[in-house]
């Protein structure tokens, strides 16, 4: 599993840096569902393996599911992925989640940043909705097996890095592509921090990729070290591995 995390990391990370569209799904059904937790309905895009002949029916064989923020630009890429790769034999039959935002920011933010005014991060109570509503909605309904793969780009990659430092049990697998850990003054590098060696990750994996943003004729020591706006987003994340490995070392 860890080796199937690791590929289709590399792979959605590539047609991310591609930019993400708003494109209608072509595999997959949706589902809207009222929410107590948000207050509004939600809309999710559903895909089940083609081996379960790709629509609701339970079958016997129950599958890991990945559950995909942005799913409006990424799922249709991702249900590729995972049925070209479970077909060539490298990882199992997945179900995928495609999760909609109608206010992005909002779902995918905590708190405030004074970089951009105006917008109130809603996160902790969207993923709140995820754990509570979501997740048991599509256990109850469809043939899933315990393992869960969370994966988020941007600010989506900001929320995934903060639910496994701040609720690591709700997924096994986290995958944080170009996280937007520099948001709120780096706020959740700052609870890594102290979190990471007071909490047990055992048996949880994180994936982080980032894209080469550097200046040409810098290196990421340097980075580290500069202080401008455009370097921001990868010390943020550099900063955040280097207190991984401090924890894992000491």
């Amino acid at each position: 599993m860890k080796k199937y995390i690791y590929s289709i990391s590399i792979l959605f990370f590539f047609l991310c840096a591609r930019g993400q569209q708003s494109n209608p799904f072509v595999s997959g059904f949706d589902k809207t569902m009222p929410s107590i937790v948000l207050g509004t309905p939600r809309t999710v895009w559903i895909h089940l393996p083609n081996n379960n002949g790709g629509n609701q029916n339970t079958g016997k064989e129950h599958y890991p599911v990945i559950y995909l923020l942005d799913g409006d630009a990424n799922f249709n890429n991702i249900v590729s992925i995972t049925e070209f790769m479970s077909n060539a034999g490298l990882c199992p039959p997945m179900i995928v989640v495609g999760i909609l935002h109608p206010a992005r920011m909002a779902d995918l933010t905590f708190g405030t940043d004074k970089e951009t005014p105006g917008i109130v991060g809603n996160g902790d109570k969207f993923m709140l909705y995820v754990g509570k509503e979501l997740m048991p909605y599509i256990e109850s309904n469809y043939p899933t097996a315990p393992y869960k793969i969370f994966v988020g780009h941007s600010v989506g990659g900001l929320t995934v890095v903060n639910t496994l430092i701040h609720h690591p049990y709700l997924f096994n697998a986290y995958v944080s592509l170009d996280g937007a850990l520099w948001w709120n003054d780096q706020q959740i590098v700052k609870d890594a921090k102290v979190t990471l060696a007071n909490k047990n990750y055992k048996g949880k994996t994180l994936f982080m990729a980032l894209a080469n943003r550097m200046e040409k004729g810098m290196d990421t020591l340097q980075v580290q070290k500069d202080t401008t706006e455009g370097t921001e987003l990868l010390r943020s994340n550099l900063e955040f591995i280097k207190d991984i490995f401090k924890t894992k070392t000491n």
